[in-house]
């Protein structure tokens, strides 16, 4: 004899209560995880909602003079390097140098096929008139690559006796990301000689008239060390 029906029902209704009562007795339920690779969100940073993994940049920065030291009357340079050690790409990149105060700086990007950076330097005057330079360049997007595939700029400024001793540079760089900003500085000895004037009768007492009358002028010029 075949149920009918309603025995059918009833049945269904029976399996229905059991499968709800098993629910909600908070019954471990196994989940195949996925290997997405990389670094994770926890290593890292937060992951975006449903991105399992981020990949983090690594941004580096360098900053290098072009000679420990110069003469007054020389050019100063210093060349940034700004690269991306990865494993993941940087974007959003902000780099900055503030420049040694009342000194024209100008600045020439180096890097060979970059297309996506953008540079310009700001200035301003201080109180009494000191020139204040700064350089700020924007990066969309920086891949991975080593030191020497990176950002390449130099900045440089004309030197006059008014900046003797040292001049010391340092600049700044940012991404989007966990990173904390990074920075890189270099400092050059800007040479200014002494220099001593003297002046000397070369008569010995008076000068009778119709004597010849001399002065000898001695200069003296005394360098600085060089370390």
């Amino acid at each position: 004899m075949h149920p009918g029906p309603a025995r059918r029902r009833s049945n269904a209704t029976i399996l229905a209560i059991a499968l709800l009562i098993a629910l909600s007795t908070s019954m471990p339920i196994a989940v195949a995880a996925q290997d997405t690779g990389g670094t994770t969100g926890d290593e890292c940073a937060e992951a975006p909602e449903g991105n399992a993994s981020v990949a983090c940049q690594g941004l580096k920065l360098a900053k290098t003079a072009d000679a420990d030291f110069i003469d007054a009357g020389d050019v100063v340079g210093f060349t940034l390097h700004l690269w991306n050690e990865g494993p993941g790409i940087a974007s959003n990149v902000d780099l900055h140098d503030e420049l040694p105060a009342g000194m024209a700086w100008d600045f020439e990007i180096m890097s060979d096929g970059m297309t996506d950076i953008g540079c310009l330097a700001g200035s301003s005057l201080e109180d009494g008139g000191v020139l204040r330079m700064s350089l700020d360049c924007e990066i969309a997007t920086l891949g991975v690559t080593d030191m020497s595939g990176g950002v390449v700029i130099r900045v440089f400024a004309a030197t006059d006796r008014t900046m003797c001793g040292s001049l010391d540079n340092e600049a700044t760089a940012d991404a989007a990301g966990p990173q904390e900003p990074i920075a890189a500085s270099d400092s050059v000895q800007v040479r200014c000689p002494t220099v001593t004037l003297t002046k000397q009768n070369d008569a010995v007492g008076a000068v009778l008239p119709g004597g010849a009358v001399g002065y000898t002028l001695s200069v003296f010029v005394m360098d600085l060390p060089r370390a």
